[in-house]
């Protein structure tokens, strides 16, 4: 143990060191400004308090009231949530958010009653399934199949004008031929082409 200039040693146990403490260079107090460096592990029964900015209590719980600024990636228990320091971000676990998902803003919103509202275009690579099989858009064909009800409160269009249903008259305005394999049928049976042709 090296200690520059005097010691002094009082009857309450405690002292006083007029200069640097040093360890065999393993352990450093710096007289001049109190910065010490140590080169082995400290190991604290109690809490740590720096200036009650960072506080590490003795179960781990770190509390912070300023910025966490992290240069390499940031990990919880091993792999389980990454976030690396390009900013991609990688979970194994459930997201859970109480309120909105926002992206850029209002660019993509998730609010907390499930509604999505997006201002860009959404990209899936694969079938679009909601409940199951009650709507499927196929990704390879682009094949719709829907077990419910299409309600459209405005025109229906297709590749601009080839095919429009209006929404005010129900009228029915097509630019290609209609094929059908079974019957065709107009108010019940009041008009009737059946697949034979008749």
């Amino acid at each position: 143990m090296n200690i520059n200039n005097v010691i002094f040693f009082y009857k309450d146990g405690s002292a006083n060191i007029l200069g640097n403490f040093n360890i065999n260079n393993n352990f450093l107090v710096t007289a001049n400004n109190g910065n010490t460096n140590i080169q082995g592990t400290l190991f604290l029964k109690q809490n740590f308090n720096l200036n009650n900015f960072l506080l590490i209590d003795s179960s781990g719980n770190i509390k912070t009231a300023g910025t966490l600024d992290i240069s390499k990636n940031f990990t919880i228990n091993n792999d389980k949530f990454i976030v690396d320091n390009s900013g991609n971000i990688k979970s194994f676990g459930t997201l859970d958010i109480s309120k909105n998902f926002t992206i850029n803003n209002d660019k993509f919103i998730v609010d907390n009653s499930g509604n999505i509202k997006s201002y860009g275009t959404l990209d899936i690579s694969k079938n679009l399934t909601i409940n199951n099989d009650k709507f499927i858009i196929d990704s390879l064909t682009g094949n719709i199949k829907s077990f419910g009800t299409l309600d459209i409160s405005k025109n229906l269009t297709i590749n601009n004008d080839k095919f429009i249903v209006d929404s005010v008259t129900g009228n029915i305005k097509s630019f290609g031929t209609l094929d059908i394999s079974k019957n065709f049928t107009i108010n019940n049976d009041k008009f009737i082409v059946d697949n034979s042709g008749i």
